[in-house]
């Protein structure tokens, strides 16, 4: 069973089933009353996947969220100077063509609901 750390919001659907969004532990937690006790199960929110990783200038984003909802996408080199900026939704494969030189960057993910990165390693000594 999990904890909760920093209870941000309270939400039932229609089938009376309770959302619970912990904003400290980036989970959305949905708890179904059923019959023969209670289930529940985790979302991670704001969760980026990038593949492939290490790539070459071209490579895909997936940002997971509850909710289909737009999101911008910076990336910045080790400096914290931003070299690539998009825009997208969550919860689809963003393509990506950046010819950024090879080295590793941050690759963050921004909306109303979230603010998480993860790190892109370019290297574009290989052919993909």
């Amino acid at each position: 069973m999990g904890e909760f750390t920093d209870i941000f919001g309270l939400t039932f659907d229609k089938n009376g089933n309770l959302y619970i969004a912990d904003e400290f532990n980036n989970r959305i937690r949905f708890i179904n009353f059923g019959s023969l006790g209670v289930a529940q199960n985790e979302v991670i929110i704001g969760s980026i996947k990038i593949f492939p990783n290490p790539a070459n200038s071209q490579f895909s984003i997936s940002v997971t969220s509850t909710f289909n909802e737009p999101v911008q996408l910076i990336i910045k080199n080790l400096v914290g100077v931003t070299v690539y900026t998009s825009e997208g939704k969550t919860n689809t494969n963003l393509e990506i063509k950046a010819n950024l030189p090879a080295g590793i960057y941050t690759v963050q993910a921004i909306n109303a609901t979230l603010n998480t990165q993860s790190k892109l390693v370019i290297n574009n000594e290989f052919p993909q």
